[in-house]
């Protein structure tokens, strides 16, 4: 998946924080600017360093959204814990 110029300024200034200690880091971006893009290569960083990553969504419509985006980048070993989906906790 490609991502625009600001996404990749938005994942640059993260680790930028992360280098300088901070281990709470919230971004906050307006609706339709790829904020699940910019997590889902965000997860992909994560999972080649052997890293687990938890995700939190508060819509229904979003849990299917999300599955999408990470499936883009080639994350499919994913578990959701939701009514409706069968339980994975691995």
């Amino acid at each position: 998946m490609e991502l625009f110029d600001y996404q990749h300024k938005v994942i640059k200034d993260i680790y930028a924080r992360i280098k300088d200690g901070k281990k709470s880091i919230l971004v906050v971006a307006p609706t339709g600017s790829g904020k699940t893009v910019m997590m889902g290569q965000l997860c992909q960083h994560a999972l080649l360093k052997q890293r687990r990553v938890l995700i939190l969504v508060h819509l229904d419509v979003l849990v299917g959204q999300t599955l999408e985006k990470l499936e883009a980048f080639g994350l499919t070993d994913i578990g959701f814990i939701k009514a409706g989906y069968e339980e994975n906790k691995e």
